[in-house]
């Protein structure tokens, strides 16, 4: 939705928004005077609490905000370089570099006291999510966030956000603390809830590390309400299963988990890949000596490596039950452990990308089905709209010149779609290749299985047909989706 400045007017009269407005409008003497708060409203937008971790302003009569005004900030055009906020911050030794991404956040607060014309307060620590989520829905343009390596970037990065912000913030002819009450008051109420109460079947295993002081503290005092965020990768999706192996000198698996939100990057943390988890089980101790003269994972390239680069990584479903296994030779009781992915007892493979369920789920579909590798165009080349190239994954019995091409059917193949915002996403897309092409019907496939939809029901969302991987085993199923498909696109050289 594009912004509109009448809602935020509207809101502006609000008795909440009345009250972030006069947060920001005296930002300086709350931090002076009365910083809980400030640390009390930052915990309000996170979903775990953490200000007290990030933020610690001292205000002094030193503290540059107090002379703003007799400070001239060098302007490049209209807009600050970046370069000149950083030598401001001494953002630029890059052995520092990666320990500063994790102040930016309260370094934002100090940047927006001084120069509030051009910057804005980040309060979003760990929750990078929560920002991006507000440009996607008032479609405010972001830049590329830097590799994860490239920390003195990372850095930079927010001085790149301070240009977007002072960019949208002039076009809708806003004021600084106007644009603070948008971010912080008004925009927060239109995103989702990004930590799931219910959780769908686990797709996936992951294996990631705790040191010993979050041992030693965090996970020392577990309930059944335990929400944390851990280090994790952008692949997590909510349900995935998340076994917790404390390092040195514990070196031990003591806690399995499930993922309550999807992975994220955070550019503003010393760990920048980030993901919720909760509903933890701890469980008897298993050494790296166990894991190591385990059948199954002592083969397992992690543990030869002994146990370097932890956080992440994956475990197929062997593995998984070997694990499984090692706990109920100690007496525990695993009958309510998550189940392992609903695919696995038919497809071993460890998928990682888009391009292994397409390689391993859908080409081994279609020729149980009865086609052929000559029945299929991978990556159609297609100009539809301003001439923009896009690529169908899979167009079954493509035929025409250029402008004037015509398929049977196609496919898209997804890595995961988990949830119902990105199966409409997904499906909107793959509509619009049928469209395009004319066909009698399309199809997505990902982990979570296969969805079916047909040009007779006007490739309507709500008439779209879903089966699991499980849902296929069963022949009666099979053998139904086998003659519609057929029906619509037969095989080449079963026609012949």
């Amino acid at each position: 939705m594009r912004f509109e400045k009448f809602l935020l007017d509207d809101y502006l009269q609000t008795q909440d928004g009345k009250k972030v407005f006069d947060l920001f409008g005296h930002l300086w003497d709350i931090l002076k005077d009365d910083q809980e708060r400030f640390m009390t409203f930052v915990d309000s937008l996170l979903n775990i609490p953490m200000a007290h971790d990030f933020f610690g302003i001292e205000i002094t009569e030193n503290t540059p905000a107090a002379n703003a005004e007799e400070e001239e900030l060098p302007t490049e055009e209209e807009y600050p370089s970046l370069r000149q906020f950083s030598e401001q911050m001494k953002l630029d030794d890059p052995s520092e570099a990666r320990w500063d991404q994790s102040e930016m956040p309260n370094n934002s607060v100090l940047i927006f006291l001084r120069h509030p014309e051009y910057s804005f307060p980040y309060l979003f620590p760990c929750h990078f999510y929560k920002f991006k989520e507000i440009c996607d829905i008032f479609e405010i343009p972001l830049p590329v966030l830097p590799g994860k390596t490239k920390h003195l970037d990372r850095c930079n990065y927010y001085f790149q956000l301070c240009k977007v912000m002072y960019d949208f913030r002039t076009e809708h002819h806003l004021s600084p603390t106007e644009l603070c009450t948008f971010l912080y008051g008004f925009a927060p109420r239109f995103t989702e809830n990004f930590i799931k109460a219910e959780l769908p079947e686990a797709n996936r295993v992951y294996i990631v590390g705790a040191m010993a002081e979050d041992v030693n503290t965090i996970l020392k005092h577990l309930t059944d309400d335990t929400i944390l965020f851990w280090q994790g990768t952008e692949e997590m999706l909510p349900g995935d299963i998340v076994i917790v192996y404390e390092t040195a000198p514990y070196s031990r698996i003591g806690s399995i988990w499930r993922a309550v939100s999807p992975g994220f990057d955070d550019p503003f943390h010393y760990f920048p890949g980030k993901v919720f988890v909760g509903h933890p089980v701890k469980v008897p101790y298993l050494s790296f000596n166990e894991l190591q003269t385990d059948a199954v994972w002592g083969k397992k390239g992690l543990v030869k490596a002994h146990m370097q680069g932890v956080n992440g990584r994956t475990c197929n479903i062997e593995e998984y039950a070997a694990l499984k296994g090692m706990l109920t030779k100690k007496g525990f009781d695993i009958s309510n452990f998550p189940t392992p992915p609903p695919y696995a007892q038919f497809y071993h493979e460890d998928l990682q990308v888009e391009r292994d369920v397409e390689e391993k789920l859908l080409e081994p579909f279609l020729k149980r089905i009865g086609y052929f590798e000559s029945d299929w165009t991978r990556q159609l080349p297609l100009r539809m709209g301003r001439g923009i190239r896009y690529f169908p994954d899979y167009t079954l019995h493509a035929s025409g010149t250029r402008g004037e091409e015509r398929a049977d059917f196609i496919w898209e193949a997804k890595f995961r779609i988990p949830t119902k915002k990105q199966l409409r996403e997904d499906f909107g897309q793959a509509k619009s290749y049928a469209l395009r092409l004319r066909t009698s019907g399309f199809g997505l496939v990902s982990m979570e299985g296969v969805w079916i939809s047909f040009e007779e029901d006007q490739f309507e969302f709500e008439k779209l047909r879903h089966l699991s991987w499980t849902d296929l085993e069963r022949p009666d199923i099979f053998g139904d989706v086998n003659i519609q498909l057929r029906k619509l696109c037969k095989p080449k050289k079963a026609s012949e």
